[in-house]
């Protein structure tokens, strides 16, 4: 999926809705099975994800740098 239209479907919170409704905003962000926006002043404050979510991105992040650690290796 395109990383933009994946912005776009990701849900956004304000700081005031966090602080009010913690518990069901990480609700939410297990709920879409990716994050949470959390805005403050129309600006990008935080990104709240589930435990299983933060684990996938760590997972291919790692894989990513150790495939162009290798590529690397090869050039």
């Amino acid at each position: 999926m395109d990383t933009a239209l994946k912005r776009i479907e990701t849900p956004i919170v304000s700081v005031s809705e966090v602080r009010k409704n913690f518990a069901e905003v990480v609700k939410k962000s297990e709920d879409v099975a990716n994050a949470v926006y959390v805005f403050n002043n129309n600006q990008p404050a935080a990104v709240i994800m589930s435990p299983s979510v933060y684990e996938r991105f760590t997972k291919e992040f790692d894989e990513l740098k150790q495939y162009r650690e290798a590529s690397e290796k090869h050039i």
